[in-house]
Protein backbone atom coordinates (compact mmCIF):
# COMPACT_ATOMS: atom_id res chain seq x y z
CA UNK A 1 0.00 0.00 0.00
CA UNK A 2 1.64 3.50 -0.78
CA UNK A 3 2.44 5.62 1.70
CA UNK A 4 -0.14 8.14 1.00
CA UNK A 5 -2.44 6.01 3.77
CA UNK A 6 0.00 6.59 6.29
CA UNK A 7 0.31 10.80 5.64
CA UNK A 8 -1.50 13.02 7.23
CA UNK A 9 -4.92 13.63 6.10
CA UNK A 10 -7.11 15.12 8.57
CA UNK A 11 -6.94 13.70 12.16
CA UNK A 12 -10.57 11.68 11.96
CA UNK A 13 -9.77 10.53 8.24
CA UNK A 14 -6.08 9.11 9.46
CA UNK A 15 -7.23 7.13 12.74
CA UNK A 16 -10.39 5.56 10.60
CA UNK A 17 -7.72 4.54 8.18
CA UNK A 18 -5.16 2.79 11.05
CA UNK A 19 -6.46 -0.86 12.19
CA UNK A 20 -5.53 -3.98 13.07
CA UNK A 21 -3.34 -6.16 10.93
CA UNK A 22 -5.54 -9.26 11.27
CA UNK A 23 -5.10 -12.25 8.59
CA UNK A 24 -9.18 -12.66 7.26
CA UNK A 25 -10.20 -16.48 7.96
CA UNK A 26 -12.01 -15.94 4.23
CA UNK A 27 -10.48 -16.18 0.64
CA UNK A 28 -11.94 -14.14 -1.87
CA UNK A 29 -11.18 -15.99 -5.26
CA UNK A 30 -11.89 -12.99 -7.71
CA UNK A 31 -10.99 -9.27 -7.77
CA UNK A 32 -11.76 -7.49 -10.89
CA UNK A 33 -10.66 -8.10 -14.42
CA UNK A 34 -7.12 -9.44 -13.35
CA UNK A 35 -6.19 -11.69 -16.02
CA UNK A 36 -7.69 -15.03 -14.83
CA UNK A 37 -10.57 -13.96 -13.72
CA UNK A 38 -12.92 -17.01 -15.10
CA UNK A 39 -10.61 -19.77 -14.11
CA UNK A 40 -12.32 -20.30 -11.17
CA UNK A 41 -15.81 -19.47 -12.58
CA UNK A 42 -17.26 -17.30 -15.22
CA UNK A 43 -18.05 -14.17 -13.12
CA UNK A 44 -15.98 -12.12 -10.97
CA UNK A 45 -18.17 -12.87 -7.27
CA UNK A 46 -18.30 -16.43 -8.19
CA UNK A 47 -17.02 -17.56 -4.67
CA UNK A 48 -19.97 -16.16 -3.43
CA UNK A 49 -22.31 -18.69 -5.22
CA UNK A 50 -24.04 -15.74 -7.14
CA UNK A 51 -23.67 -13.66 -9.84
CA UNK A 52 -25.22 -10.93 -11.98
CA UNK A 53 -27.33 -13.69 -14.34
CA UNK A 54 -26.60 -16.59 -12.05
CA UNK A 55 -23.63 -17.71 -13.80
CA UNK A 56 -21.97 -17.84 -10.61
CA UNK A 57 -20.56 -21.06 -9.76
CA UNK A 58 -20.09 -22.23 -6.59
CA UNK A 59 -17.92 -25.20 -5.98
CA UNK A 60 -18.91 -27.79 -3.88
CA UNK A 61 -16.31 -28.84 -1.11
CA UNK A 62 -14.72 -31.90 -2.91
CA UNK A 63 -11.46 -32.64 -0.62
CA UNK A 64 -7.91 -32.71 -2.11
CA UNK A 65 -8.21 -29.84 -4.08
CA UNK A 66 -4.52 -30.68 -5.37
CA UNK A 67 -4.88 -34.32 -6.70
CA UNK A 68 -5.06 -34.41 -10.66
CA UNK A 69 -8.14 -34.88 -12.96
CA UNK A 70 -12.02 -34.03 -11.80
CA UNK A 71 -12.92 -34.19 -8.22
CA UNK A 72 -14.72 -37.44 -7.04
CA UNK A 73 -17.99 -36.96 -8.11
CA UNK A 74 -17.87 -35.19 -10.98
CA UNK A 75 -19.50 -36.15 -14.54
CA UNK A 76 -18.27 -34.70 -17.79
CA UNK A 77 -21.23 -34.23 -20.30
CA UNK A 78 -19.20 -35.45 -22.53
CA UNK A 79 -19.92 -38.91 -21.49
CA UNK A 80 -23.40 -38.61 -21.66
CA UNK A 81 -24.71 -40.12 -25.09
CA UNK A 82 -27.01 -37.66 -26.72
CA UNK A 83 -30.79 -39.18 -27.74
CA UNK A 84 -33.74 -38.07 -29.45
CA UNK A 85 -35.75 -39.41 -26.22
CA UNK A 86 -34.21 -39.05 -22.75
CA UNK A 87 -32.45 -41.29 -21.52
CA UNK A 88 -31.57 -40.19 -17.95
CA UNK A 89 -28.63 -41.35 -15.85
CA UNK A 90 -27.25 -40.64 -12.39
CA UNK A 91 -24.50 -37.38 -12.21
CA UNK A 92 -23.26 -35.28 -10.48
CA UNK A 93 -22.95 -36.45 -6.84
CA UNK A 94 -20.73 -34.25 -6.06
CA UNK A 95 -23.64 -32.56 -5.56
CA UNK A 96 -26.20 -35.10 -4.23
CA UNK A 97 -26.47 -38.50 -4.86
CA UNK A 98 -30.15 -38.25 -6.91
CA UNK A 99 -29.34 -36.18 -9.70
CA UNK A 100 -30.17 -37.61 -12.80
CA UNK A 101 -28.83 -35.96 -16.28
CA UNK A 102 -29.43 -36.25 -19.99
CA UNK A 103 -28.97 -34.70 -23.19
CA UNK A 104 -31.58 -34.35 -25.30
CA UNK A 105 -31.57 -33.86 -29.44
CA UNK A 106 -33.62 -31.87 -30.97
CA UNK A 107 -33.51 -30.06 -34.51
CA UNK A 108 -31.30 -26.60 -34.84
CA UNK A 109 -33.87 -25.18 -37.19
CA UNK A 110 -37.34 -26.48 -36.79
CA UNK A 111 -38.09 -25.98 -40.35
CA UNK A 112 -35.61 -28.78 -41.02
CA UNK A 113 -36.80 -31.39 -38.99
CA UNK A 114 -34.67 -34.17 -37.88
CA UNK A 115 -37.17 -37.02 -39.58
CA UNK A 116 -36.42 -35.12 -42.69
CA UNK A 117 -33.05 -36.10 -42.44
CA UNK A 118 -30.41 -37.30 -40.73
CA UNK A 119 -27.99 -34.91 -41.99
CA UNK A 120 -29.92 -31.75 -40.80
CA UNK A 121 -28.15 -29.89 -37.51
CA UNK A 122 -29.00 -31.05 -34.45
CA UNK A 123 -28.93 -29.52 -30.84
CA UNK A 124 -28.35 -31.26 -27.84
CA UNK A 125 -29.70 -30.55 -25.14
CA UNK A 126 -27.93 -30.25 -21.15
CA UNK A 127 -30.55 -31.41 -18.77
CA UNK A 128 -30.27 -31.84 -15.13
CA UNK A 129 -33.35 -33.87 -12.95
CA UNK A 130 -33.42 -33.37 -9.20
CA UNK A 131 -35.81 -35.78 -8.55
CA UNK A 132 -39.27 -35.13 -6.01
CA UNK A 133 -39.51 -37.57 -2.98
CA UNK A 134 -40.68 -41.16 -3.54
CA UNK A 135 -38.92 -41.55 -7.11
CA UNK A 136 -38.26 -45.04 -8.16
CA UNK A 137 -37.40 -46.79 -11.25
CA UNK A 138 -40.42 -46.72 -13.09
CA UNK A 139 -41.11 -43.36 -14.97
CA UNK A 140 -44.63 -43.14 -13.77
CA UNK A 141 -43.79 -42.40 -10.53
CA UNK A 142 -42.61 -39.26 -11.28
CA UNK A 143 -44.56 -35.83 -11.48
CA UNK A 144 -46.61 -35.92 -14.92
CA UNK A 145 -44.98 -32.25 -15.45
CA UNK A 146 -42.32 -31.44 -14.06
CA UNK A 147 -40.99 -27.84 -13.01
CA UNK A 148 -38.52 -26.39 -15.53
CA UNK A 149 -36.28 -23.51 -14.16
CA UNK A 150 -34.16 -20.78 -16.07
CA UNK A 151 -31.87 -18.87 -14.09
CA UNK A 152 -32.07 -15.73 -16.71
CA UNK A 153 -29.22 -14.05 -18.52
CA UNK A 154 -29.87 -14.64 -21.59
CA UNK A 155 -26.85 -16.85 -21.56
CA UNK A 156 -27.61 -18.46 -17.87
CA UNK A 157 -26.92 -22.62 -17.08
CA UNK A 158 -30.30 -23.99 -15.85
CA UNK A 159 -28.37 -27.01 -15.35
CA UNK A 160 -25.97 -25.61 -12.72
CA UNK A 161 -29.06 -23.56 -11.79
CA UNK A 162 -30.71 -26.68 -10.70
CA UNK A 163 -27.51 -28.25 -8.90
CA UNK A 164 -27.14 -25.46 -7.13
CA UNK A 165 -30.55 -24.61 -5.91
CA UNK A 166 -32.49 -27.81 -6.81
CA UNK A 167 -32.99 -28.45 -3.54
CA UNK A 168 -33.37 -25.46 -1.96
CA UNK A 169 -36.60 -24.70 -4.46
CA UNK A 170 -37.87 -27.97 -3.27
CA UNK A 171 -38.47 -26.06 -0.22
CA UNK A 172 -40.35 -23.81 -1.61
CA UNK A 173 -42.82 -25.53 -4.06
CA UNK A 174 -42.51 -29.09 -1.82
CA UNK A 175 -40.38 -31.66 -2.35
CA UNK A 176 -42.72 -34.32 -4.33
CA UNK A 177 -41.84 -32.21 -7.05
CA UNK A 178 -39.76 -33.35 -9.87
CA UNK A 179 -37.22 -29.74 -10.91
CA UNK A 180 -35.37 -30.03 -14.52
CA UNK A 181 -32.62 -27.21 -14.92
CA UNK A 182 -31.51 -26.80 -19.05
CA UNK A 183 -28.85 -24.94 -20.57
CA UNK A 184 -31.04 -23.58 -23.58
CA UNK A 185 -29.39 -23.61 -26.98
CA UNK A 186 -25.57 -22.04 -27.50
CA UNK A 187 -25.34 -22.20 -23.44
CA UNK A 188 -23.23 -23.79 -20.91
CA UNK A 189 -23.24 -27.71 -21.53
CA UNK A 190 -25.29 -27.45 -24.63
CA UNK A 191 -23.78 -28.52 -27.81
CA UNK A 192 -22.93 -26.91 -30.27
CA UNK A 193 -21.88 -23.94 -27.78
CA UNK A 194 -22.01 -20.31 -29.14
CA UNK A 195 -18.50 -19.48 -28.55
CA UNK A 196 -16.43 -16.61 -30.53
CA UNK A 197 -13.17 -18.09 -29.47
CA UNK A 198 -13.87 -21.75 -30.12
CA UNK A 199 -10.69 -24.16 -30.99
CA UNK A 200 -9.53 -27.30 -32.77
CA UNK A 201 -7.47 -29.84 -30.36
CA UNK A 202 -3.97 -28.88 -30.49
CA UNK A 203 -1.80 -31.76 -31.71
CA UNK A 204 0.36 -31.97 -28.33
CA UNK A 205 -2.87 -32.92 -26.16
CA UNK A 206 -4.03 -29.71 -25.27
CA UNK A 207 -7.92 -30.04 -26.19
CA UNK A 208 -10.02 -27.31 -27.33
CA UNK A 209 -11.97 -26.20 -24.71
CA UNK A 210 -8.23 -25.13 -22.76
CA UNK A 211 -6.79 -23.53 -25.86
CA UNK A 212 -10.32 -21.45 -26.50
CA UNK A 213 -9.95 -20.28 -22.58
CA UNK A 214 -6.26 -19.47 -23.08
CA UNK A 215 -7.55 -17.08 -26.14
CA UNK A 216 -10.16 -15.86 -24.48
CA UNK A 217 -8.53 -14.87 -21.38
CA UNK A 218 -5.55 -13.56 -22.94
CA UNK A 219 -7.66 -11.30 -25.06
CA UNK A 220 -9.96 -10.14 -21.66
CA UNK A 221 -6.02 -9.45 -20.01
CA UNK A 222 -4.68 -7.04 -23.13
CA UNK A 223 -8.04 -4.62 -22.36
CA UNK A 224 -7.81 -4.10 -18.88
CA UNK A 225 -5.09 -1.25 -18.68
CA UNK A 226 -8.00 1.15 -20.57
CA UNK A 227 -10.36 0.82 -18.03
CA UNK A 228 -13.98 1.61 -17.75
CA UNK A 229 -15.51 3.63 -20.36
CA UNK A 230 -15.17 7.22 -18.55
CA UNK A 231 -11.48 6.31 -17.63
CA UNK A 232 -9.62 8.50 -19.84
CA UNK A 233 -10.92 10.84 -22.65
CA UNK A 234 -9.70 7.65 -25.08
CA UNK A 235 -11.01 4.78 -23.34
CA UNK A 236 -14.76 4.96 -25.05
CA UNK A 237 -12.91 5.14 -28.67
CA UNK A 238 -10.73 2.22 -27.75
CA UNK A 239 -13.84 -0.35 -26.09
CA UNK A 240 -15.23 1.01 -29.08
CA UNK A 241 -13.07 -0.84 -31.16
CA UNK A 242 -12.24 -3.75 -29.11
CA UNK A 243 -16.08 -4.29 -29.28
CA UNK A 244 -15.83 -4.35 -33.13
CA UNK A 245 -13.43 -6.65 -33.09
CA UNK A 246 -14.88 -9.20 -31.12
CA UNK A 247 -18.30 -8.71 -33.12
CA UNK A 248 -15.67 -9.74 -36.45
CA UNK A 249 -14.68 -12.62 -34.61
CA UNK A 250 -17.91 -13.75 -33.81
CA UNK A 251 -18.80 -13.29 -37.46
CA UNK A 252 -15.98 -15.28 -38.85
CA UNK A 253 -17.29 -18.38 -36.73
CA UNK A 254 -20.83 -17.71 -38.04
CA UNK A 255 -19.66 -17.81 -41.65
CA UNK A 256 -17.42 -20.79 -40.92
CA UNK A 257 -20.33 -22.76 -39.59
CA UNK A 258 -22.77 -21.31 -42.93
CA UNK A 259 -26.52 -22.33 -42.52
CA UNK A 260 -25.28 -24.81 -39.30
CA UNK A 261 -24.69 -22.19 -37.28
CA UNK A 262 -25.96 -22.16 -34.00
CA UNK A 263 -25.29 -18.33 -34.24
CA UNK A 264 -28.36 -18.00 -35.98
CA UNK A 265 -30.84 -20.28 -34.35
CA UNK A 266 -29.81 -19.10 -30.75
CA UNK A 267 -32.97 -16.91 -30.19
CA UNK A 268 -35.52 -16.99 -27.48
CA UNK A 269 -38.33 -18.50 -29.65
CA UNK A 270 -35.96 -21.38 -30.75
CA UNK A 271 -35.48 -22.03 -27.04
CA UNK A 272 -39.25 -21.86 -26.24
CA UNK A 273 -39.76 -24.58 -28.98
CA UNK A 274 -37.10 -26.49 -27.00
CA UNK A 275 -39.03 -26.38 -24.05
CA UNK A 276 -41.69 -27.65 -26.06
CA UNK A 277 -39.64 -30.65 -26.99
CA UNK A 278 -38.60 -31.22 -23.48
CA UNK A 279 -42.08 -31.22 -22.71
CA UNK A 280 -42.89 -33.91 -25.39
CA UNK A 281 -39.72 -36.25 -24.32
CA UNK A 282 -41.13 -36.05 -20.89
CA UNK A 283 -44.47 -37.30 -21.81
CA UNK A 284 -42.77 -40.21 -23.83
CA UNK A 285 -40.67 -41.15 -21.27
CA UNK A 286 -43.14 -40.97 -18.43
CA UNK A 287 -45.66 -43.04 -20.73
CA UNK A 288 -43.09 -45.31 -21.84
CA UNK A 289 -44.23 -45.02 -25.03
CA UNK A 290 -42.30 -46.19 -28.29
CA UNK A 291 -44.31 -43.16 -30.63
CA UNK A 292 -41.98 -39.79 -30.02
CA UNK A 293 -44.02 -36.94 -30.02
CA UNK A 294 -44.93 -35.52 -33.72
CA UNK A 295 -42.61 -32.58 -34.79
CA UNK A 296 -43.79 -29.23 -34.85
CA UNK A 297 -41.98 -27.47 -37.90
CA UNK A 298 -43.34 -24.19 -39.49
CA UNK A 299 -46.84 -24.13 -37.41
CA UNK A 300 -44.35 -24.16 -34.47
CA UNK A 301 -43.79 -20.31 -34.75
CA UNK A 302 -47.35 -19.45 -35.27
CA UNK A 303 -49.38 -17.96 -32.33
CA UNK A 304 -52.05 -20.39 -31.56
CA UNK A 305 -55.51 -18.14 -31.57
CA UNK A 306 -58.13 -20.71 -31.86
CA UNK A 307 -57.71 -22.29 -28.54
CA UNK A 308 -58.42 -20.51 -24.77
CA UNK A 309 -56.30 -20.70 -21.67
CA UNK A 310 -58.47 -22.43 -19.10
CA UNK A 311 -58.28 -24.04 -15.54
CA UNK A 312 -57.54 -27.48 -15.41
CA UNK A 313 -56.90 -30.23 -12.65
CA UNK A 314 -54.03 -31.66 -14.75
CA UNK A 315 -50.73 -30.27 -16.48
CA UNK A 316 -50.00 -33.25 -18.25
CA UNK A 317 -48.40 -31.92 -21.57
CA UNK A 318 -47.62 -28.37 -20.27
CA UNK A 319 -45.06 -26.35 -19.21
CA UNK A 320 -45.04 -26.06 -15.83
CA UNK A 321 -42.32 -23.17 -15.65
CA UNK A 322 -40.31 -20.89 -13.04
CA UNK A 323 -38.07 -18.21 -14.77
CA UNK A 324 -36.38 -14.91 -13.15
CA UNK A 325 -35.17 -12.20 -15.06
CA UNK A 326 -34.31 -12.76 -18.68
CA UNK A 327 -36.45 -16.44 -17.57
CA UNK A 328 -39.50 -14.40 -17.19
CA UNK A 329 -38.94 -13.40 -21.23
CA UNK A 330 -38.66 -16.94 -22.24
CA UNK A 331 -41.96 -17.48 -19.84
CA UNK A 332 -43.96 -15.38 -21.53
CA UNK A 333 -42.49 -16.09 -25.02
CA UNK A 334 -43.51 -19.72 -24.85
CA UNK A 335 -46.91 -18.74 -23.57
CA UNK A 336 -47.81 -16.34 -26.60
CA UNK A 337 -46.38 -19.35 -28.75
CA UNK A 338 -48.31 -22.06 -27.73
CA UNK A 339 -51.23 -20.78 -25.24
CA UNK A 340 -52.84 -24.43 -25.22
CA UNK A 341 -49.57 -26.10 -23.84
CA UNK A 342 -49.43 -23.70 -20.66
CA UNK A 343 -49.81 -25.30 -17.67
CA UNK A 344 -48.38 -22.85 -14.66
CA UNK A 345 -46.06 -20.51 -14.97
CA UNK A 346 -43.64 -18.04 -12.43
CA UNK A 347 -42.70 -15.78 -14.39
CA UNK A 348 -40.09 -13.86 -11.20
CA UNK A 349 -38.53 -10.25 -11.65
CA UNK A 350 -40.53 -9.60 -15.10
CA UNK A 351 -38.40 -7.87 -17.67
CA UNK A 352 -39.92 -5.49 -20.18
CA UNK A 353 -40.10 -7.05 -23.35
CA UNK A 354 -40.28 -3.82 -25.33
CA UNK A 355 -37.39 -2.27 -23.55
CA UNK A 356 -35.46 -5.62 -24.25
CA UNK A 357 -35.66 -5.77 -27.73
CA UNK A 358 -34.93 -2.32 -28.34
CA UNK A 359 -31.20 -1.65 -29.43
CA UNK A 360 -30.42 -0.13 -25.85
CA UNK A 361 -31.37 -1.24 -22.25
CA UNK A 362 -31.27 2.61 -20.96
CA UNK A 363 -33.17 2.41 -18.23
CA UNK A 364 -31.11 -0.77 -17.21
CA UNK A 365 -29.00 1.45 -15.14
CA UNK A 366 -31.64 4.01 -13.96
CA UNK A 367 -31.43 3.67 -10.14
CA UNK A 368 -27.75 2.26 -9.84
CA UNK A 369 -26.18 4.86 -7.88
CA UNK A 370 -29.87 5.34 -5.38
CA UNK A 371 -28.54 1.34 -4.87
CA UNK A 372 -25.28 1.70 -4.35
CA UNK A 373 -26.28 4.81 -1.71
CA UNK A 374 -27.68 2.00 0.27
CA UNK A 375 -24.81 -0.35 0.95
CA UNK A 376 -23.58 3.15 3.49
CA UNK A 377 -26.65 2.53 5.53
CA UNK A 378 -27.06 -1.12 5.60
CA UNK A 379 -23.61 -1.54 6.66
CA UNK A 380 -24.19 0.85 9.32
CA UNK A 381 -27.35 -0.67 10.48
CA UNK A 382 -25.78 -3.97 10.17
CA UNK A 383 -22.86 -2.91 12.46
CA UNK A 384 -19.61 -5.18 13.50
CA UNK A 385 -21.34 -7.85 11.00
CA UNK A 386 -20.49 -5.39 7.56
CA UNK A 387 -16.44 -6.10 7.83
CA UNK A 388 -16.16 -2.35 6.76
CA UNK A 389 -17.90 -0.96 9.58
CA UNK A 390 -15.99 1.07 12.74
CA UNK A 391 -17.65 1.83 16.20
CA UNK A 392 -19.69 4.23 16.36
CA UNK A 393 -20.03 4.55 12.33
CA UNK A 394 -22.66 6.07 10.45
CA UNK A 395 -23.44 6.13 6.90
CA UNK A 396 -21.72 9.47 5.81
CA UNK A 397 -18.41 7.96 7.74
CA UNK A 398 -18.41 5.01 5.96
CA UNK A 399 -19.44 6.77 2.76
CA UNK A 400 -16.25 8.89 3.66
CA UNK A 401 -13.41 6.11 3.82
CA UNK A 402 -15.38 4.37 0.77
CA UNK A 403 -14.47 8.10 -1.16
CA UNK A 404 -10.85 7.97 0.39
CA UNK A 405 -10.26 4.63 -0.73
CA UNK A 406 -11.59 5.32 -4.59
CA UNK A 407 -9.86 8.74 -4.74
CA UNK A 408 -6.14 7.03 -3.75
CA UNK A 409 -7.29 4.48 -6.26
CA UNK A 410 -7.71 6.77 -9.12
CA UNK A 411 -4.68 8.59 -8.32
CA UNK A 412 -2.73 5.54 -7.65
CA UNK A 413 -3.22 1.91 -8.42
CA UNK A 414 -2.40 -0.46 -6.06
CA UNK A 415 0.79 -3.03 -6.31
CA UNK A 416 -0.47 -6.55 -5.30
CA UNK A 417 1.92 -9.49 -5.03
CA UNK A 418 -0.67 -12.72 -4.60
CA UNK A 419 0.78 -14.65 -2.58
CA UNK A 420 1.47 -17.75 -4.19
CA UNK A 421 2.87 -16.39 -7.44
CA UNK A 422 5.95 -13.57 -8.51
CA UNK A 423 3.59 -12.06 -11.23
CA UNK A 424 2.48 -8.51 -9.96
CA UNK A 425 -1.44 -7.15 -10.17
CA UNK A 426 -2.43 -3.69 -10.35
CA UNK A 427 -5.74 -2.79 -8.99
CA UNK A 428 -7.57 0.40 -10.17
CA UNK A 429 -10.51 2.28 -8.75
CA UNK A 430 -12.21 1.04 -12.38
CA UNK A 431 -11.91 -2.79 -10.72
CA UNK A 432 -13.23 -2.14 -7.76
CA UNK A 433 -16.33 -0.29 -9.65
CA UNK A 434 -17.00 -3.12 -11.86
CA UNK A 435 -17.01 -5.36 -8.66
CA UNK A 436 -19.30 -2.78 -7.44
CA UNK A 437 -21.40 -2.91 -10.72
CA UNK A 438 -22.05 -6.52 -10.60
CA UNK A 439 -22.95 -6.42 -6.92
CA UNK A 440 -25.80 -4.11 -7.35
CA UNK A 441 -27.46 -7.12 -9.12
CA UNK A 442 -28.19 -8.64 -5.90
CA UNK A 443 -27.39 -6.18 -3.13
CA UNK A 444 -28.50 -7.97 -0.03
CA UNK A 445 -26.56 -11.13 -1.25
CA UNK A 446 -23.30 -9.39 -2.62
CA UNK A 447 -22.71 -6.27 -0.64
CA UNK A 448 -21.03 -8.17 2.21
CA UNK A 449 -18.71 -9.30 -0.27
CA UNK A 450 -17.92 -5.58 -0.91
CA UNK A 451 -17.36 -4.80 2.68
CA UNK A 452 -15.17 -7.80 2.65
CA UNK A 453 -13.26 -6.05 -0.25
CA UNK A 454 -12.94 -3.04 1.37
CA UNK A 455 -11.66 -3.95 4.67
CA UNK A 456 -8.61 -5.36 2.71
CA UNK A 457 -7.78 -2.70 0.64
CA UNK A 458 -8.00 -0.90 4.06
CA UNK A 459 -5.73 -3.21 5.99
CA UNK A 460 -2.97 -3.59 3.34
CA UNK A 461 -4.41 -7.38 2.75
CA UNK A 462 -5.43 -7.54 -1.20
CA UNK A 463 -2.76 -10.19 -1.65
CA UNK A 464 -4.45 -12.57 -0.05
CA UNK A 465 -7.91 -12.29 -2.24
CA UNK A 466 -6.61 -12.47 -5.40
CA UNK A 467 -5.56 -15.30 -7.18
CA UNK A 468 -2.28 -16.41 -9.30
CA UNK A 469 -2.79 -14.87 -12.46
CA UNK A 470 0.09 -17.10 -13.42
CA UNK A 471 -0.97 -19.35 -17.09
CA UNK A 472 0.83 -22.15 -16.15
CA UNK A 473 -2.56 -23.85 -15.03
CA UNK A 474 -3.93 -23.72 -18.41
CA UNK A 475 -0.96 -25.59 -19.86
CA UNK A 476 -3.13 -28.61 -19.00
CA UNK A 477 -6.37 -29.56 -19.60
CA UNK A 478 -8.67 -28.19 -16.85
CA UNK A 479 -11.87 -29.67 -15.78
CA UNK A 480 -14.33 -26.23 -14.97
CA UNK A 481 -17.66 -26.05 -13.69
CA UNK A 482 -18.94 -24.30 -16.76
CA UNK A 483 -16.79 -23.31 -19.60
CA UNK A 484 -17.11 -19.76 -20.66
CA UNK A 485 -19.22 -19.05 -23.83
CA UNK A 486 -20.88 -16.06 -25.73
CA UNK A 487 -24.42 -16.94 -25.56
CA UNK A 488 -25.48 -13.71 -23.81
CA UNK A 489 -24.25 -11.70 -26.77
CA UNK A 490 -25.55 -14.00 -29.48
CA UNK A 491 -29.22 -14.44 -27.80
CA UNK A 492 -29.37 -10.69 -27.08
CA UNK A 493 -28.78 -9.76 -30.17
CA UNK A 494 -30.85 -12.25 -32.12
CA UNK A 495 -33.61 -11.06 -30.03
CA UNK A 496 -33.26 -7.27 -31.27
CA UNK A 497 -36.15 -6.03 -32.88
CA UNK A 498 -33.86 -3.42 -34.61
CA UNK A 499 -30.46 -4.65 -35.60
CA UNK A 500 -27.54 -2.74 -34.74
CA UNK A 501 -24.36 -3.74 -36.91
CA UNK A 502 -20.71 -2.64 -35.11
CA UNK A 503 -19.06 -4.72 -37.49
Amino acid sequence: MPAVLGEKQGDGIQARFRLPRKEPSWGWRHLSAVALTVISGILIIGHFGHGPIHYGYRRPDSGDQTSAGPPDGWTEWSSITPSEKLIWQPCFAIYGNDFQCARLTVPMDYHRPLNQSADNPKVHIALVLKPGTGRTEDPASYSESPLLINPGGPGGSGAYFALNSGPALQTVIGGNRDIIGFDPRGVGATTPKADCFASPNDPSGLDGRNIALMNRLSWIASGHSIGLVNSSNVALNKLDVRSRALAKLCKRRDEAEGDDSIFRYSNTPNVARDMLSIIHAWDEWRSGSDTKAAEESDTAFGLRTDSKIGPKDSTKGKLVYWGFSYGTLLGATFASMFPDKVGRLILDGVVDADHYVNPMLADGIMDTDAIWERFFIYCADAGPECEFYRLGDKPEDIKERFDYIMNWLEKEPAVVLPMHSNIPVLVTAGDIKQNIFIALYYPNIIFPSVAILLKAIIDNRLETMIPSPTPALLCQNLTLPQWPDDAQKVIACSDKRYKVSIT
